[in-house]
């Protein structure tokens, strides 16, 4: 790891199913752009390489692409879209390009169902390196471009991380863009845009739905980390006929003989006098 950058942004979960959560930190990696996996103690479990390049920072998101139950990691570059298994194999289908002439700027990704299929999609902003236009980019988990993207905007400048939610709550997620136009004058005009894709009701997960991953920012999975193992069941103890009678005892309260073995004898009940 050649050093961090001036916006750093670390996640946390459990990215290779070992039941321990790890920290994922982008970093310039060599020359380029990457990201290396702490573990919860401090060690450095692996180094990724992305492909692509970053200027100041990058927010990554960390989202279960394959079905598994098991994070991946995304994160964009000025030129690419790059997805890992916690292993640091790629994804099949990943890195996607984007560039050249683009560059990452504010954006970053956010990854759920945007079109109903029930599967996790991921939705990115490609900003121009000039001007103030823009793209908005929606991949499917395997990397391929779903139906009507790249969409230009013209006006979206540096733009935002953008996010999804059912913001008219009709069980349907929508894509939120915002933009940051500057047109050479003293001040920012900003635009919002929403994008419902519909699809079957309801939609699926919003896997990681904001900038580190929700509303409280909080960069952590919303994937349970899981025990790695789970201690196999004890076979029942066997307890004698003798044992079993006198537990059935103490639980109901029958009193006991002094050895244990049968019901104290009656006690005598005084006689009244007359």
């Amino acid at each position: 790891m050649s050093g961090g950058y001036v916006d750093t942004f670390p996640v946390i979960g459990d990215v290779d199913g070992d039941g321990q959560p790890e920290i994922v930190v982008p970093a310039r990696v060599g020359s380029g752009a990457g990201a290396v996996i702490f573990s919860a103690s401090g060690a450095v479990e692996r180094t990724l390489v992305a492909s692509g390049d970053v200027f100041y920072g990058t927010a990554p998101a960390l989202a279960d692409l394959d079905g598994d139950g098991v994070p991946e990691i995304v994160l964009q570059t000025n030129e690419a879209v790059n997805v890992w298994r916690g292993d640091g194999t790629p994804l099949p289908g990943w890195p996607v390009l984007v560039g050249p002439g683009t560059w990452l700027e504010s954006a970053g990704p956010v990854v759920g169902d945007l079109d109903g299929d029930q599967r996790p999609d991921i939705a990115v902003l490609v900003l121009q390196s000039s001007g103030n236009a823009g793209d908005v980019l929606v991949l499917r988990s395997d990397g391929t471009r779903l139906a009507g993207f790249p969409n230009r905007l013209s006006g979206l400048g540096a733009g935002a991380v953008p996010a999804i939610a059912d913001v008219d709550l009709d069980g349907r997620n929508e894509l939120v863009v915002a933009g940051n136009y500057w047109n050479g004058m003293s001040g920012y005009f900003d635009k919002v845009w929403v994008y419902d894709l519909g699809g079957a009701v309801p939609h699926g997960l919003v896997e990681w739905g904001q900038f580190m991953g929700g509303p409280g920012h909080q960069g952590v999975s919303s994937r349970r980390i899981r025990p790695a193992s789970t201690a196999a069941p004890t076979a029942p103890r066997r307890t004698s006929p003798a044992r079993a009678c006198r537990s059935r005892r103490r639980r109901t309260g029958i009193p006991r003989s002094p050895d244990g073995r049968g019901p104290a004898p009656a006690r005598p009940t005084p006689a009244r006098s007359s």
